[in-house]
C-alpha cells in the first residue's frame, strides 16, 4: 500500500509529480520482508506521537535510524519507508487514521542536530488484529543531503476507531542493509525530555527503508561541463 506525500520542505527546488524520477539510483536499502519488528511511537488512546499516556507501552514521539548513503548521488527524490500497527492479545481490530511524519536530519554522530527536510502523509489508516499489518509510505523529497544522516517517523494526529490494547510504530529488520550501511543502533526521541538515545532494546536493528536520489546540481553542472570541454576538444 502506497499513500501519497504532502511535502513541506520550505527550499525545494521544484515539485515532484511522480514517484519515479528519470536517472535515480538506489541508495540505501533495507529490504522488505515479513520478517520484522515494530518500534512503538505511539499507543492505542493517544490523539498524536507526542502525548503520552501514564503507564502505557512507550514514552517516544519520534523512532527513527543513522543512515550512510553507497554511491555519489545526493540529491534525494524519494524516500520509502515501512509502518504499521501492533495489536496485543483478544478483542476487536486495532483500528487508528494518522497522519505520519518523515524528518531526514543532519547529525553529530549518532544524534540527530538540524532538520534537513520534513513531509506528512495525511490520512494513513493502520488496522491490525492479532498481528502487525504494514503500511508502505512513498515520500518524495527534493533535497540534497550529506552522506551520513539521521530519519524519523512521528505521527502528527491519531484518531481511534476501536479501544484495543495496540501500539503503531515504524518497522525494523535485524538485518544489514543491502545498500549503503547502518553505523548505529535505531534512535529514539522522548517525548517528555526531548533527547535522543539508542534503543538498546533493538540490538543490531535497521530501520525498514528505501532511498533514491540523483546526482546533485553541483555535480550535474560539472558532468555538463566537463561534456562540454571533450566536445570542444574534438573540434
Amino acid at each position: 500500500m502506497t499513500l501519497p506525500v504532502r511535502s513541506l520542505a520550505l527550499l525545494s527546488l521544484i515539485t515532484l509529480g511522480t514517484e519515479n524520477v528519470v536517472g535515480q539510483t538506489l541508495i540505501y536499502d533495507v529490504p522488505f520482508t515479513l520478517s520484522r519488528g515494530l518500534g512503538f511511537v505511539m499507543e492505542d488512546g493517544e490523539t498524536s506521537g507526542s502525548t503520552e499516556l501514564a503507564g502505557g507501552e512507550e514514552a517516544d514521539d519520534q523512532y527513527g535510524d543513522v543512515i550512510t548513503f553507497a554511491g555519489s548521488a545526493r540529491r534525494i527524490t524519494r524516500f520509502d519507508v515501512g509502518v504499521g500497527i501492533w495489536a496485543f492479545g483478544s478483542g476487536p481490530e486495532a483500528d487508528v487514521t494518522t497522519t505520519a511524519r518523515l524528518t531526514l536530519w543532519s547529525v553529530n554522530g549518532i544524534t540527530p542536530v538540524a532538520p534537513l527536510w520534513t513531509g506528512a502523509v495525511e490520512n494513513v489508516r493502520l488496522r491490525a488484529t492479532g498481528f502487525a499489518f504494514e503500511t508502505l509510505l512513498t515520500f518524495t523529497p527534493d533535497v540534497v543531503v550529506p552522506d551520513t544522516i539521521a530519519y524519523s517517523i512521528g505521527f502528527d494526529t491519531a484518531v481511534w476507531a476501536s479501544s484495543r490494547n495496540a501500539a503503531a510504530g515504524a518497522y525494523f529488520r535485524t538485518i544489514a542493509p543491502s545498500v549503503g550501511s547502518s553505523p548505529a543502533r535505531l534512535i529514539v526521541r522522548n517525548t517528555a525530555s526531548g533527547a535522543w538515545s539508542e534503543d538498546g532494546f533493538r540490538p543490531d536493528s535497521n530501520g525498514l527503508a528505501r532511498v533514491w536520489a540523483v546526482p546533485a546540481p553541483s555535480a550535474v553542472a560539472l558532468l555538463g561541463a566537463a561534456g562540454l570541454i571533450a566536445a570542444r576538444r574534438r573540434r
